[in-house]
């Protein structure tokens, strides 16, 4: 169903820029963006209703004759659509911008890529001053609502259809995982019973012995404890470290979270930086480090 816009919610809209600042991009919900680009589109497609006739200037410096003439469809005069009394007012053809769609990725301050559709005007540089259509992390949905809206400016000639976009393909992101702790072996034994008893079942034929089996039962655990002994041995998974809480002992180089500010607010990247005992002397560094951790250890050679 198509929004309808009142004159105080579009004065509201107007406002934005003066209230938030030119930088600032205000989310506009699809259907009030499909709202406007109607009203746009029908004021472009106006047509003149009536045609001021002033008739022969007299010596007294008027038009005695001066009427106005109700322009029918086919551009006669017809007065059946005036009454007794009705006001006519003046106005110029308002300019229309001409308006256009921007598609794309953009980062956001998690970490994410999330596509976004924004509704500006062409030849304008910034097209983060207009409106946002759409935002996503599924790339298929937020064309189809930019594609929506292209065809109601007339920039597309076909009316776009939903089942021709891929509403499940996802932008790839997936957050980073948590941080594996290590369980001491009695906790490890708790867990190994519990998956034993619902996974596992002892041999209840008449040639297996009760001694059989618990041996059986203490192969798996004997597996476990390798299993745990290999994971401390291969050193304990420290996790972001705070700035703020403590730098690096040593010079050399670290996985970092670097925070960047730009005309689209703060975005974040990882990047391996360089700790010359002071400071992050990476040149190709554009943001500030955050939270850094010892890279992992090189793969060993084959």
């Amino acid at each position: 169903m198509t929004a309808q816009l009142s004159r105080e919610r579009l004065e509201k809209i107007a406002s934005w820029r003066e209230k938030f600042g030119a930088d600032h991009n205000v989310m506009l919900p699809a259907e009030e963006a499909e709202a406007m680009a109607r009203m746009l589109l029908a004021g472009m497609d106006s047509k003149p209703v009536g045609e001021v006739v002033l008739g022969d200037y007299d010596d007294c410096g008027d038009y005695p004759d001066a009427k106005v003439v109700c322009i029918a469809a086919q551009g006669q005069a017809d007065w059946n659509n005036f009454r007794n009394g009705t006001k006519l007012y003046i106005a110029p053809p308002a300019q229309q911008p001409e308006l256009t769609v921007w598609y794309g990725s953009m980062p956001e301050s998690n970490g994410k890529t999330n596509w976004t559709a924004i509704l500006h005007r062409k030849g304008e540089g910034r097209c983060f001053d207009g409106f946002t259509i759409d935002r996503s992390e599924y790339p298929g949905r937020v064309r189809y609502a930019a594609d929506r809206v292209r065809y109601l400016i007339g920039e597309l000639p076909e009316r776009p259809h939903l089942l021709d976009y891929d509403g499940d393909e996802h932008s790839g992101y997936a957050a980073p995982p948590a941080p594996v702790a290590v369980p001491d072996v009695a906790a490890l034994r708790i867990i190994f019973e519990k998956w034993f008893a619902a996974d596992c079942a002892f041999d209840g034929s008449p040639s297996a012995t009760e001694e059989d089996n618990l041996a059986w039962k203490e192969g798996y655990w004997h597996v476990w404890k390798a299993c745990r002994a290999a994971m401390l041995k291969a050193g304990p998974v420290t996790g972001w470290i705070k700035c703020s809480e403590r730098m690096p002992e040593e010079g050399g180089r670290y996985w970092c979270y670097v925070e960047e500010q730009n005309s689209l607010g703060k975005s974040h990247y990882q990047w391996n930086c360089s700790w010359n005992g002071d400071e992050w002397s990476d040149k190709a560094l554009t943001g500030r480090v955050t939270h850094w951790m010892p890279l992992p250890t090189a793969p060993e050679q084959e």
